[in-house]
C-alpha cells in the first residue's frame, strides 16, 4: 500500500483512537466503531480504520477492555509520530 498522507479525517480518527473512542465488539458481526464523545452516538469506520492499520499507524488491542469483550484500537509508534507531526 502506498504511504498515507495524514489528512484532516485521518488525523481526527487517530486522535479518536488515542482517546479510546474506537472499538470492535466481540461478536462476529461487529465492525470497527467510533463513539465520538462517548457511547451516545456512533460511526462505523471499517474502511478508514483498515487504512490506518495497513499503514501501521494503529493496531487492534489484544486484551478485551471490559467484561463485554470489547477491544480497542491503539496507536503504534508510527501513529504517535504522525500525531506528533514527526515523519513516521
Amino acid at each position: 500500500m502506498a504511504e498515507l498522507f495524514p489528512t484532516k479525517t485521518r488525523l481526527g480518527l487517530l486522535w479518536a483512537v488515542d482517546d479510546g473512542e474506537v472499538s470492535l465488539g466481540r461478536w462476529s458481526t461487529s465492525v470497527p466503531t467510533w463513539y465520538p464523545g462517548g457511547y451516545g452516538r456512533r460511526k462505523t469506520v471499517t474502511a478508514r480504520i483498515a487504512e490506518l492499520c495497513a499503514a501501521g499507524w494503529v493496531v487492534l488491542g489484544d486484551e478485551p477492555h471490559d467484561e463485554y469483550g470489547w477491544r480497542y484500537y491503539v496507536l503504534t509508534e508510527a501513529g504517535r509520530a504522525v500525531l506528533d507531526g514527526r515523519k513516521a
